[in-house]
């Protein structure tokens, strides 16, 4: 190669680097990419954190909300089993017996119904006082 050619050559841009971007403009869009990609991740981590934290305080009070109803639940089944003990027959008949004086009935009697006008009844409807008060109130 002589010399002429080395000096043309040096002298001479040559056309293929003209198109050529500067390379601080395609790092300044990666760059920017990057940026924004890390940001969407942080962002969708922080919303993740938070759902997490929401159902977790949800959990909490259902938690408390089945441990509130595991205790009514219990009181619900003692208060069943007094009403069973008080309903008893053996109970009622010892409170009557022994607090209002009442003693066990020795045989049934059934009472005939009374109809007002009935022909075949033999005993009267009542009177204008049928529970005799007007004897028991005091004259004035």
């Amino acid at each position: 190669m002589s010399r002429a050619t080395a000096a043309r050559r040096l002298e001479s841009p040559t056309p293929r680097r003209r198109h050529l971007a500067p390379v601080t403009e395609v790092g300044t869009s990666v760059g920017l990419l990057t940026i924004v990609g890390i940001a969407l991740f942080m962002g969708t981590l922080l919303a993740t954190v938070a759902v997490q934290t929401l159902l977790f305080q949800a959990r909490l009070e259902v938690d408390d909300l089945e441990a509130e109803i595991a205790a009514e639940q219990e009181i619900h089944s003692e208060l069943v089993a007094e009403v069973a003990t008080l309903e008893s027959p053996a109970r009622i008949l010892a409170e009557a017996e022994s607090k209002l004086g009442m003693a066990p009935a020795t045989g049934r009697t059934y009472l005939a119904p009374v109809v007002p006008g009935d022909p075949d009844s033999p005993i009267p409807p009542p009177g204008d006082d049928p529970f005799g008060r007007a004897a028991e109130e005091p004259a004035p």
